[in-house]
């Protein structure tokens, strides 16, 4: 390994003051919504960090982290329990991460649908034969 010496002559003195910051503290993130409740497939992120974030991302139920730009909408979530966290990074590198929040999405139930359309197709067939009968 190659170690550099430098001297005093190398550098520029100068009365100049220099002044930086060093952020070790993980940004707070918050979501608030989805809450502990019944969603449709459809489900409303909506998070808040306590400072400038350079990333967001969130986790579904362990799952590998998902990028967002900020707030946004989930489609296409099962039905079923799911817990969802929140994270954040700072410019600094520093990431937080919110409490897990637990949600329900209720999927509709499609044999009730079918059963409907079946039921309203055979309801109107039998009026048609009916009505039609009666003109004889």
């Amino acid at each position: 390994m190659a170690v550099s010496y430098f001297r005093c002559s190398d550098f520029v003195w100068s009365d100049s003051e220099v002044s930086f910051a060093v952020d070790c503290t993980a940004p707070r993130v918050t979501v608030l919504s989805p809450q502990e409740r019944p969603y449709s497939s459809e489900v409303v992120f909506d998070f808040e960090v306590d400072e400038p974030f350079s990333q967001a991302a969130y986790s579904l139920d362990g799952q590998a982290n998902v990028t967002v730009a900020g707030n946004t909408t989930l489609t296409g979530v099962s039905g079923g329990e799911h817990t969802l966290k929140a994270y954040a990074w700072d410019e600094w590198g520093n990431v937080g991460a919110s409490e897990s929040v637990t949600f329900t999405v209720t999927a509709f139930p499609k044999a009730l649908v079918v059963v409907v359309l079946v039921s309203a197709v055979a309801v109107g067939a039998g009026l048609l034969l009916y009505f039609k009968k009666r003109k004889h």
